[in-house]
């Protein structure tokens, strides 16, 4: 049993872990090209002051790469400890609204594969009920859902399968109906969950968010593979990615 310390008082949650408030360690860079690589990396061990509330020994590395396809961002996560390190990432993602120079919020459409709404009660952890898609929620489906200018707060919804440009996309996209430019980001499989959220949607930014699992997955009577929920064993190392490019 791990005990995290409270940090969002008003729903009394632990929430966004540590790793994002950590010095990362530069490992390699290159520029070949038109490609440029960062690799950055942090340890996590009994020198971290988290340690006393998760003692579980682990390495996660990031691989940046720009190029002409687009920013790849590969996260590696490696369990280093003799115990099972729990795995649940999801990506903060956060785009500006507009999204063009000169562009309209209003013009700006979400499309976002969804399946089935993950219900949440009010301290926004799951209730376990998978519900139906009502006609509000079709709208992040049908790519009809106006990101912003208006609040969407935590909306989590099972992946599926998006389509662009004709073709099977594991991903969501952004597009300005007044000129056609589009934000995608796709995914890989490892990313079974979208959470959607945009501060009340009056900041000029919204997060549409891919999760490998649930809210609140580990503490789930659910089965792993309806919650997203994994372990890995020490020396073992999940692996995830997810690249933005435009059209």
């Amino acid at each position: 049993v791990y005990q995290m310390p409270v940090n969002e008082k008003k729903l009394d949650n632990f929430i966004h872990g540590w790793v994002h408030k950590r010095e990362h360690e530069i490992e390699c860079y290159s520029t070949q090209d038109k490609k440029a690589v960062l690799v950055t990396s942090y340890t996590f061990d009994k020198n971290d002051e988290m340690y006393s509330y998760f003692p579980v020994d682990f390495k996660i590395s990031y691989t940046f790469t720009l190029s002409e396809n687009g920013l790849l961002q590969e996260i590696y996560l490696t369990n280093n400890s003799d115990k099972a390190l729990p795995v649940s990432i999801c990506t903060h993602t956060c785009l500006n609204a507009p999204m063009c120079d000169g562009g309209r919020e209003e013009s700006m459409r979400m499309c976002v594969p969804i399946i089935e709404k993950c219900e949440l009660d009010k301290r926004c952890l799951p209730t376990e009920k998978l519900l139906p898609l009502k006609k509000k929620d079709l709208e992040y489906k049908d790519g009809t859902k106006m990101p912003t200018l208006h609040n969407i707060s935590n909306d989590m919804y099972t992946a599926g399968m998006n389509k662009l440009d004709g073709k099977d996309f594991h991903g969501s996209y952004v597009v300005d109906t007044d000129n056609g430019h589009k934000v995608c980001n796709e995914v890989s499989k490892e990313f079974k969950f979208w959470n959607m959220w945009n501060d009340k949607g009056n900041k000029g930014y919204f997060c549409p968010e891919p999760m490998t699992a649930m809210i609140n997955s580990p503490n789930l009577s659910l089965p792993n593979e309806v919650s997203g929920y994994e372990e890995i064993t020490k020396g073992h190392t999940f692996k995830c990615w997810q690249r933005f490019f435009t059209e």
